[in-house]
């Protein structure tokens, strides 16, 4: 049984060095699968809820705004989330031209705005304002739609404020205690001593690049968790420190 599954991968693959595709065949592939997927994704949305999100591109030249909706597929028993489209706002991007552009799609598709019953998007004041916000034409065309801003950007504005009152800098701070302790044997050393006095992983510091922002999360939380040896150990070097400054005076 082995041997004939084996046999069978082998023609397949020599099928498949076989086979050639260029860039116009492959777009022609994927434009009508495309199609008979969004076909699929139409006749659902027309006969049943969905939510619906969109959240525009920063592209200097254009606007895109991709319409993303989530629902329920009884085929399969699944929820599903999928690309209805990708229209392009070309007017000034105001909450009513927003709004036109998604209606467009809508009634492109014939998908009735009575089936929408959430609708995402983020917490700027030309999706969510109450007189001339994308959301308040929505709720025009659906009083019962539910209206989701995104609770990760509230969040993330949040955190950036209260971050503005800490009276440190953490990315000052990660690169001096990173390159205070950078090729030194001995404070290295001190630093594993004082780990496992605490009985904390004996875990390097980690290095933050600033072009590399995404490193500033693991670099917090490593700094964290080495916080109790990382304190005992300046601490011993404040010290140290003290005594040399008060020997220099008296002589």
């Amino acid at each position: 049984m082995q041997d004939l599954y084996s046999g069978k991968c082998f023609l397949t693959l020599k099928l498949l060095k076989k086979y050639g595709c260029a860039r116009t065949k492959t777009s022609a592939i994927i434009d009508n699968l495309s199609r008979d997927k969004i076909e699929t994704i139409v006749e659902t949305l027309q006969k049943t809820f969905f939510a619906c999100a969109t959240d525009g591109s920063n592209d200097v030249n254009t606007q895109l705004y991709p319409i993303v909706v989530r629902y329920y597929n009884k085929e399969i028993d699944q929820i599903m989330t999928a690309l209805l489209s990708m229209p392009s706002c070309n007017e000034s991007c105001t909450g009513e031209n927003i709004f036109n552009l998604l209606n467009r799609e809508f009634v492109k598709y014939n998908i009735p705005w009575g089936n929408c019953v959430s609708f995402g998007c983020d917490n700027a004041s030309v999706m969510t304002g109450k007189h001339k916000g994308v959301d308040k034409f929505v709720a025009d065309q659906n009083e019962n739609i539910y209206i989701s801003g995104c609770p990760c950007h509230l969040v993330h504005i949040a955190a950036q404020k209260t971050a503005q009152k800490i009276p440190i800098k953490f990315e000052d701070l990660l690169v001096d205690i990173y390159y205070y302790l950078d090729k030194s044997y001995k404070r290295n050393l001190e630093l594993k001593n004082g780990q496992l006095m605490c009985e904390i992983k004996t875990h390097k510091i980690l290095k933050h690049v600033s072009t590399r922002w995404l490193s500033l999360g693991k670099c917090l939380e490593r700094l964290l968790e080495q916080w109790d040896a990382l304190k005992m150990f300046f601490e011993q070097e404040y010290e140290i420190e003290k005594k040399k400054k008060g020997k220099t005076k008296i002589s």
